[in-house]
């Protein structure tokens, strides 16, 4: 049949589709089949998340429903693998599932070089007050490895803030771990957005453990001149806004759904 919307999935077997916006489900590589919820995410390492009338639960590349059932939820997306958004409303929540070991982080050179490129991004937020899309023009204190972009955590919190995909930041210096607490103000602790030294650095692989309300989660960085850099891109599929590159720069979207580059 014809899809208004058609995305390639993490699995050998279907592709997300939706025929009209409204409705999402699958269709098997060769056409021959087809699957349709009320709402459905995309598949990461062989698991999804459907809404099926007012149930919500993960299921394999069968469809065998793998997770509790859970009510209360307006629509639902993947954003890797088993980490998931629900949306209520205007308010977003992320969802770990837990019935399967963690897929081992991609593997990354311990030690690159990294290249200054402070940049300017498009950062487009609704106003609260009167839900008018605004375009504002923010800097970008980055480096680039390997041809992505990666920003210090903190700079970009800030820049996320009053958005719907803000996020505050905890450190457990007993734990080596860096807490990404989504939904939550940011709280500046100060060098935000301090100008980045020029010229090439070397990036070490961090060590540090990287945690989602508390849960941890797979997320490569690289720490330069004692702080943490992470690709913009892993940010916004962890948390499930929209990073884009189109007229020729950087467009970051906090009130969109990720979706694949």
């Amino acid at each position: 049949g014809g899809y208004d919307y058609i995305f390639p999935s993490a699995t050998e077997k279907w592709f997300q589709i939706s025929p009209d916006g409204e409705r999402w489900g699958y269709v098997s590589r060769d056409g021959k089949t087809e699957k349709f919820f009320d709402d459905a995410g995309q598949f990461y390492g062989r698991k999804a998340i459907v809404k099926d009338g007012e149930k919500i639960y993960v299921v394999d590349d069968s469809f065998t429903a793998i997770s509790n059932e859970i009510t209360g939820y307006d629509s639902v997306a993947s954003v890797g693998d088993g980490v998931f958004s629900l949306r209520k409303g205007d308010e977003h929540f992320i969802a770990v599932y837990e019935g399967d070991e963690p897929a081992p982080a991609p593997a990354a050179p311990a030690s690159v070089t990294a290249v200054y490129a402070a940049q300017t991004a498009k950062l487009v937020k609704t106003s609260g007050t009167t839900g008018v899309s605004l375009t504002t023009d923010v800097s970008l204190t980055a480096y680039t490895i390997a041809g992505n972009n990666y920003i210090k955590l903190r700079d970009f919190a800030l820049i996320m803030d009053g958005s719907s995909s803000q996020f505050d930041l905890s450190w457990d210096g007993a734990n080596n771990a860096i807490n990404i607490l989504y939904g939550k103000p940011y709280k500046a602790v100060g060098g935000e957005g301090a100008p980045l030294k020029e010229g090439n650095q070397q990036a070490i692989l961090s060590t540090s453990k990287i945690l989602l309300d508390g849960k941890e989660v797979s997320l490569t960085a690289y720490t330069i001149l004692e702080n943490n850099y992470f690709k913009i891109r892993d940010i916004a599929q962890l948390l499930g806004f929209d990073v884009d590159w189109r007229d020729g720069g950087i467009w970051v979207e906090p009130e969109e759904a990720y979706t694949p580059d």
